[in-house]
């Protein structure tokens, strides 16, 4: 964190000044040692304090070919259901989703006999 003072005066000579605080997010910086780095924890929304904050799914369901997601949301950030047939194969987006600050969930239902594999994506809200 670095400080930046700025400092304005009016028609009659009176000075104020501010300090704002300004934090830099190093790409590769990882202040909490949980593998996912201090940018990545911002546009998540997670705590790059808590080694036990990070962004995941937190619940994985299906019944009658259905496949719902839990995760915990953040506002102002938009979570993308991406859908691929095999591991290593191109990602399709199937679902954009606006971010609240609660558990979102998603439900997709494949169709029959239908195979493939799930991502959740997250970027920060334009």
């Amino acid at each position: 964190t670095n400080a930046i003072s700025v400092g304005a005066e009016d028609q009659a000579g009176n000075v104020t000044t501010s300090t704002l605080s300004v934090i830099h997010y190093a790409t590769n910086s990882n202040t909490d040692g949980d593998a996912v780095n201090d940018w990545d924890e911002y546009v998540a929304g997670t705590d790059m304090n808590d080694h036990d904050d990070w962004f995941r799914i937190d619940a994985v369901g299906t019944a009658s070919n259905a496949v719902t997601f839990e995760w915990f949301g953040h506002s102002n950030r938009t979570y993308a259901v991406r859908s691929a047939p095999t591991p290593g194969a191109a990602w399709s987006n199937i679902a954009e989703l606006a971010g609240q600050d609660a558990t979102c969930i998603y439900t997709t239902a494949p169709p029959p006999g239908a195979r493939g594999v799930f991502t959740l994506g997250v970027r920060l809200a334009p």
